[in-house]
């Protein structure tokens, strides 16, 4: 098949120098004599030549390099750099992100050059801890570093890498994994575990921030502006100015206000508070490593011994739903209500899953401009049987529109081929899917949106992060292949004439075909699917 033929077998998606001076003297002289009679001599001019200015070279390096240089407070470059400058006196001073400034003063001699290293030390990261709790203690990395004093403590010049914080009190306990390096927002690499306590942890740096909370998803608003929700990834805030924020998280009755102080310094910032309105849920069912989500959010256990118990739900409204690959349940999800102090038991009952109909050959997305404002409910058909969850889908035109639902998994796992889509962002700047996904710690979370293309990767709840630019005209709908191997995950996008390669994920030490693949719909998200195909 020639080139033109493969194009068109693809599905089409919708749419101080100083100035030399003159010294003018007075001399005055006396002259006193041995009588003590004195005469003042006449006051004379001292002609004083100009002098030359010369001029030297001077190399600045850091450690780490690419530190902004300034010389006498004007910004100069960027190192490892050299310069010509004046003899003579001159302040030099080095800012990275990240690390503390660094400032040296030296004095050049004309057409000597000079060398200078300035190491930077990394600016160390304070933790503080607010909180209602009258006592409690705190542990960091399993050792005991002070008490809370009037519910709060500070923790200065805590060192890079990965820590575990543990907040222990009579009226509850809290604790998670963080991650922290230079010039970089501090990260939670494993969910937050509360018992009787709400917590909010905030990671700043640089005008940046990560959210995160022991309950999600929740709605974020800084004063009368809406941040989003903070889900199981927690949630990112750019560009923000130091100072006092105030945050208002959740709504209705069960909202909390934090007052969140953003310093220059890297911090860490722990809200802990007294949250008793609880209930708790059991999970009954007749097959064990079931996992349970709870309004759509995967639960880190799964069945065993013919059940789940769950504590410390939050009383409100839960929809409740299990799922077992090769199997179906009955019923397939639950809608009910945790109640404070009660315990809720549900039954589920699993069944081998039956023959699933073959996947449809997509039809061709319709531009852009035809999605439709209002998309109709959308029938049981081939392609919502292919997702473990089918709420909150709409159909018109060959376009699927999803809204919200965290990990919406694909029936089929493990996923070993190519899975062919076009996807477009309906509400939020991104479109995001999940491949490889094992657990909450283990999975790649890839996203698109106008500019670019991301993979992160989260391999024992660690994330490393590759972002590309796509350089696509198409700005708003991407046609997407995705070739699931034993060793390698390949992405490719298509520019309009062909499959161009964007992306290699490889691995010797895993298999990335024993994962599951997902979309991602943070929040209230929604995103348009169309021209899905699966060949194993």
């Amino acid at each position: 098949m020639n080139i033109e033929d493969q194009i068109d077998s693809v599905p089409r998606p919708p749419q101080f120098n100083w100035k030399n001076a003159r010294i003018v003297g007075y001399v005055m002289g006396a002259l006193i004599g041995a009588a003590g009679i004195y005469t003042i001599s006449q006051p004379s001019t001292v002609p004083v030549k100009a002098t030359q200015t010369g001029t030297t070279s001077i190399l600045v390096r850091t450690t780490p390099s690419g530190a902004s240089i300034r010389i006498n407070n004007e910004i100069k470059c960027v190192s490892d750099c050299s310069l010509t400058l004046t003899e003579g006196e001159h302040q030099i001073q080095a800012f990275l992100a990240g690390f503390e400034p660094r400032a040296s003063t030296v004095n050049l001699s004309a057409g000597v050059p000079l060398a200078i290293d300035l190491v930077m030390e990394p600016q160390s990261l304070s933790i503080r801890i607010l909180s209602d709790l009258p006592t409690g203690r705190v542990l960091l990395d399993g050792k005991a570093v002070g008490l809370l004093q009037d519910g709060q403590l500070g923790l200065d010049r805590v060192s890079p890498g990965r820590h575990k914080l543990k907040l222990v009190s009579a009226k509850g306990t809290s604790e998670f994994e963080f991650d922290s390096s230079p010039g970089n927002t501090p990260q939670l690499v494993a969910p937050i575990k509360a018992a009787d306590l709400f917590a909010l942890v905030v990671g700043h740096a640089s005008g940046k921030a990560e959210l995160y909370t022991n309950e999600h998803p929740l709605k974020i608003q800084m004063e009368d502006s809406v941040m989003g929700e903070v889900g199981p990834l927690g949630l990112e805030l750019h560009n923000l100015q130091p100072g006092d924020r105030t945050f208002l998280v959740g709504e209705g009755k069960r909202q909390k206000t934090f007052l969140v102080p953003l310093n220059a310094q890297p911090s860490l910032l722990i809200f802990a508070r007294f949250d008793p309105n609880s209930g708790s849920l059991v999970v009954k069912s007749n097959e064990d490593g079931a996992t349970v989500y709870l309004n759509n959010y995967e639960y880190w256990r799964k069945t065993k011994d013919g059940e789940l118990r769950i504590a410390n739900l939050p009383v409100g409204p839960l929809t409740v739903r299990v799922a077992k690959w090769l199997f179906d349940a009955e019923p397939f999800s639950v809608k009910t209500a945790i109640r404070k102090g009660e315990e809720l038991a549900l039954d589920f009952t699993f069944k081998p899953a039956l023959a699933r109909a073959a996947i449809p050959r997509p039809q061709p997305i319709p531009e852009p401009a035809d999605m439709p404002a209002e998309l109709t409910p959308a029938a049981t058909d081939p392609f919502l049987a292919l997702w473990e969850d089918q709420t909150n889908w709409e159909s018109r035109d060959g376009w699927y529109t999803k809204t919200g639902g965290n990990f919406v998994f694909l029936r089929k796992a493990p996923v070993n081929g190519t899975i062919r889509f076009s996807l477009t962002p309906v509400k939020g700047l991104k479109a995001q899917w999940i491949a490889n996904f094992h657990n909450s710690r283990n999975f790649v979370l890839y996203s698109i949106d106008s500019t670019s293309f991301t993979r992160k990767e989260f391999v024992d709840g660690k994330p490393s992060e590759v972002r590309l630019q796509h350089e696509l005209s198409q700005k708003d709908t991407f046609t997407i292949q995705v070739s699931i191997g034993h060793a390698v995950i390949k992405h490719e996008l298509f520019d309009g004439k062909g499959w161009r390669n964007i992306d290699n994920l490889t691995a010797t030490d895993r298999d990335l075909s024993s994962g599951r693949f997902a979309l991602y719909l943070q929040g209230t998200d929604a995103v348009g699917v169309a021209n899905f195909a699966f060949t194993p």
